[in-house]
């Protein structure tokens, strides 16, 4: 397993924490940390089934849970003075655990984690506040629990683990929002969507991907789309379809961002390119932040990011590459 696992810098920063709180006794220590890295080795062991069994899935394999704890890392990077041992902990084991239960299928993923958290950790009593704040803390990472959006809500401010204190709703919308932003190239298998192997309804999301490239410094976050109307597995997808599916994601990240308390500013681009070379689209970059209220991904949302920026007219882009192809 170490072979598809390199170490995070989230989990050095949980060692150099575990190491402060119990410099005069590394056995606690270490039964913290072996604690974690079994659960580790089993839910990568789980991840790196879950795309054999989901084909059609965006890739859940140990990439994915790594690209999560990047970006987590990325996110509270400058906060992380403030998170005790066992915040940084539960964080980097729910992150884990929160898409393991698509081994079960993909269709409400994310209440399908006891069994799997069961073998690992038995029965044993000295576990069970960490399984409740888990299960409930991996329930809340989706935008939709049993029908309700507002998954977060039903999560405690204050709680605790480790006999230290757990703000366990902060570290969910944490992953919630780490999870959202892990998108990208990594996430798709260009020879599937070569061969034909990747079912209809599932070819958006995987050009979608295909397409999409995330940058997170600091309090910012740069996203940019490059379309390559010369790529066979992107152009499956029409060109207005993509871009429309690309602005209700667009509207949904934001609206993630605001959910989950995260306040940066987004900085969306496109780059649509034609035998290598950009295609002068007209389109400006956009910026989302705090005083442009996007209220949801429906038609308002995206009459709203239309009236902001005219320059995405889906037409009016589809109608400028189609007039630089004949050229």
């Amino acid at each position: 397993m170490n072979e598809i696992w390199i170490e995070k810098d989230l989990e050095i920063v949980l060692k150099q924490k575990l190491d402060k709180s119990f410099h005069n006794n590394d056995v606690k220590a270490n039964s913290i940390l072996s604690d974690y890295t079994q659960a580790r080795k089993k839910t990568l062991e789980i991840a790196t089934e879950i795309n054999r069994i989901e084909a059609n899935l965006t890739d859940h394999s140990p990439k994915h849970i790594a690209n999560v704890m990047d970006n987590t890392y990325r996110l509270i990077k400058n906060h992380l003075d403030s998170l005790n041992f066992a915040e940084i902990y539960f964080l980097c084991l729910i992150i884990q655990f929160h898409d393991v239960g698509n081994i079960d299928g993909r269709k409400n993923h994310q209440n399908k984690i006891a069994d799997i958290y069961k073998s690992i950790r038995g029965n044993s009593s000295e576990y069970r506040s960490e399984r409740d704040r888990l299960f409930k803390a991996v329930a809340a990472h989706c935008g939709d629990n049993n029908g309700d959006r507002d998954t977060l809500k039903k999560l405690d401010e204050s709680s605790n683990l480790l006999d230290n204190s757990l703000r366990m709703r902060e570290l969910a919308a944490v992953l919630r929002f780490a999870d959202e932003l892990a998108e990208g190239p990594q996430r798709t298998n260009d020879y599937l969507l070569e061969k034909d192997k990747i079912t209809p309804e599932s070819v958006i999301y995987h050009a979608y991907a295909k397409v999409t490239n995330i940058y997170i410094d600091n309090n910012r976050i740069s996203i940019s789309y490059h379309i390559d109307l010369d790529d066979e597995d992107v152009t499956k997808i029409k060109l207005k379809d993509l871009l429309s599916y690309i602005y209700t994601r667009i509207i949904k990240l934001d609206e993630e961002r605001r959910y989950c308390k995260y306040y940066t500013t987004l900085l969306e681009s496109f780059n649509i390119t034609k035998d290598g070379y950009p295609i002068e689209t007209g389109i400006p970059d956009i910026q989302l932040n705090d005083k442009f209220n996007l209220n949801g991904a429906d038609d308002g949302a995206l009459n709203s990011l239309l009236k902001e920026y005219p320059q995405l007219d889906i037409d009016k882009i589809v109608e400028t590459v189609a007039k630089s192809k004949m050229s």
